[in-house]
């Protein structure tokens, strides 16, 4: 049975990240949506401020691609998406219409990409 947008589940984004300058303007940008979200970022520098309640920081010296596993692991999250801490969101409402095209696929295992 496919999920109804009034579930709002949690979108799990996370990512590798050395580049803390870059999270609050990254997280300001998602906007405000109806799905619920938490932000977890795994990288070797820690942020010099208070990070908002749904932005995890977990400090790790290990690879990217561990990072990313590092991130996946900790997400609580039924749906994931990863990132990078240099990414920037363009539209407004990025994760609600994310979740509405999730809804439109009809099928629990799908991954969405859209390239320009």
């Amino acid at each position: 049975m496919s999920p109804q947008i009034n579930d709002k589940p949690t979108i799990s984004i996370f990512g590798s990240a050395a580049r803390p300058e870059n999270w609050l303007t990254f997280y300001e940008r998602l906007g405000v949506n109806d799905v619920t979200f938490e932000v977890i970022f795994v990288g070797p520098n820690s942020p010099n401020y208070v990070l908002p309640n749904n932005l995890i920081y977990i400090k790790s010296n290990v690879k990217p691609a561990q990072c990313f596993e590092i991130g996946a692991r900790r997400a609580s999250g039924s749906l994931l998406m990863w990132t990078a801490d240099d990414s920037l969101f363009v539209t407004p409402n990025p994760l609600d219409k994310l979740y509405q095209t999730y809804l439109g696929c009809d099928d629990d295992n799908v991954l969405i990409i859209k390239a320009q």
